[in-house]
């Protein structure tokens, strides 16, 4: 055996890359077989993240617990050497994946076996536990998430189906049983559905996790939660619902106070724009860098306005993604494709956000947006760590004053942007750019814009001097292009590696395509941005 074997760091990085997906525990488990080196080191790696109960109810033996085709069942009482034998492995593991199970049943089984035959109700079964990850909490299975809560969990994260009491009940479980809790995180099923104890709940967390980095509950924030929210000295990243009820008396109140300190991410799920400006106004944070804003009602122009520039305060701010998901009952109210110009963002509307440096993800995909050169070559200039840009889809009052010649100094300008959606117009001199593209292309050169004036005059360069294009989707968004195959040749001179499609719209006309030298061949589907 080679010397380095016998250092615990190496032996323990080749054990963890041998079985990093989790799929294959074989290799792992052969090699704690190998030698008594090894054994340690590998059986913390075979252990440390589990999927489901099945592994740890087979340690007790066939002699103790069988399942044959059914629910688990103990042919004997537990005894002490029996949990000694389950234990040595229990107290490898770290990460545990419940839910997932295809046998749901055989799962529920298995807690309440567990849970039965337990020596001390009062001790989690699994000691060094510090990430537990429930799929599927419902009021079934709600009584036994103490079989793995307990002071050292770190991360918390579940998906609670059923009853909206579950969620408040397990809140308020958490926030005695893991007072060490920096993560938490819980989807209800049915957010539309509130239960009273939630809020209740949700103060005493706050007040008993004083380590709690991240928050997403999709609680309601109201009176009573809001100044415990905003003067958690830890959080950065939280994630909630904003009640379009709150008093902005409420924000006032706490306005001598420094608020939000350590935010860096916030996810706000509201009615309208309105309700979230406020609760942004909040945030003193130098680094908050990231805002995702769920609306049911589509904006209009002076409310993104206001969103805009409140966000301009914020100089290290980086992404911004906007999305409309109406509910039914609001579903009246959210037109794609608005015709009025109070709901259409202008090039002035960016002005706000043109000071923003660091901004890497702009993302506004339902809201109209009216485009032209001037402001393609403005964000540029402003915003060379671009990476992703989406500004919606094209407003019907006109046709979009965009050319692909800013589109493709924008790509030039900002190396790092892999996805693009704009909705341009197709310039009349379209053939006439395909024609001294490709006498500049054959004489091994190809037209860009120079590093002087990037937008405005079209030199020779040669091709390998250009910079290099990240440039893998873009989406016309909605725009349209009357000869597809002479768009596509164009798209293949200026865009060689980038796939076309048209997720803005409610149809794609023009569908997923990639382009083969010049040739439009069927692809497979590009995601929607989401």
């Amino acid at each position: 055996m080679h010397s380095c074997l016998l250092v615990s760091e190496i032996f323990e990085l080749i054990a963890h890359f041998s079985n990093e997906d989790g799929l294959t525990p074989s290799t792992v488990a052969s090699l704690s077989r190998t030698c008594r080196s090894f054994h340690e080191i590998a059986e913390d790696v075979l252990w440390r993240r589990l999927n489901g109960l099945t592994a740890l109810m087979h340690c007790f033996g066939h002699g103790v617990c069988g399942h044959s085709a059914g629910p688990y069942y103990f042919t004997k009482y537990p005894e002490g050497h029996d949990w000694q034998k389950f234990n040595r492995r229990a107290r490898r593991v770290q990460s545990l994946a419940l839910g997932q199970s295809f046998d749901a049943e055989a799962e529920l089984q298995a807690l309440q076996v567990l849970d039965l035959c337990r020596p001390d109700p009062k001790v989690a079964i699994l000691p060094n536990l510090r990430e537990l990850r429930w799929c599927d909490l419902r009021e079934t299975s709600l009584r036994y998430v103490s079989l793995f809560v307990h002071p050292g969990l770190v991360n918390f994260n579940a998906l609670v189906i059923g009853n909206p009491r579950v969620l408040s009940e397990t809140i308020a479980f958490l926030s005695v049983a893991a007072p060490g809790l920096r993560s938490l995180r819980i989807s209800p099923g049915a957010p539309e559905h509130e239960h009273p104890g939630i809020v209740g709940a949700l103060g005493r967390m706050l007040t008993s996790s004083p380590c709690l980095a991240e928050l997403s509950v999709r609680a309601p924030v109201c009176a009573a939660t809001l100044p415990l929210l905003a003067h958690h000295p830890r959080l950065e990243v939280l994630s909630v619902r904003v009640a379009s009820s709150l008093d902005s008396s409420v924000f006032r109140a706490t306005a001598d106070i420094p608020t939000f300190r350590s935010l860096r991410r916030l996810t706000a799920l509201a009615e309208s724009v309105d309700d979230v400006v406020p609760l942004l106004n909040m945030v003193e944070s130098p680094n908050f860098s990231s805002l995702v804003v769920h609306l049911k009602i589509q904006p209009t122009t002076t409310s993104l306005h206001h969103l805009f520039r409140v966000i301009s305060r914020h100089r290290s701010f980086q992404s911004l993604n906007i999305l409309v998901t109406p509910s039914n009952k609001h579903r009246s109210l959210v037109t794609p494709l608005q015709t009025s110009q109070q709901y259409v963002l202008t090039p002035s509307s960016f002005r706000y956000l043109l000071g923003l440096s660091k901004l890497t993800h702009l993302i506004i995909t339902q809201i109209p947006t009216l485009s032209d050169d001037q402001l393609v070559n403005n964000m540029a200039s402003a915003w060379p760590c671009l990476e992703r840009l989406s500004l919606g889809t094209a407003a019907r009052l006109e046709n979009p004053g965009l050319s692909l010649e800013s589109i493709r100094g924008l790509v030039c300008a900002c190396p790092r942007l892999g996805e693009l959606g704009l909705a341009f117009n197709p310039s009349h001199k379209l053939e006439k750019k395909l024609a001294v593209t490709s006498s500049i292309r054959g004489n091994g050169y190809q037209q860009t814009s120079s590093a002087a004036d990037r937008f405005g005059r079209i030199h020779r360069r040669p091709a390998s001097a250009l910079p290099p294009s990240r440039l893998q989707v873009f989406d016309i968004g909605c725009s349209s292009v009357g000869d597809v195959k002479k768009f596509a040749q164009f798209v293949v001179a200026v865009f060689p590696d980038a796939r076309i499609c048209d997720a803005h719209g409610p149809t794609s006309r023009l569908g997923p395509m990639r382009v083969i030298q010049g040739e439009v061949t069927k692809a497979r589907s590009v995601p929607r941005w989401a």
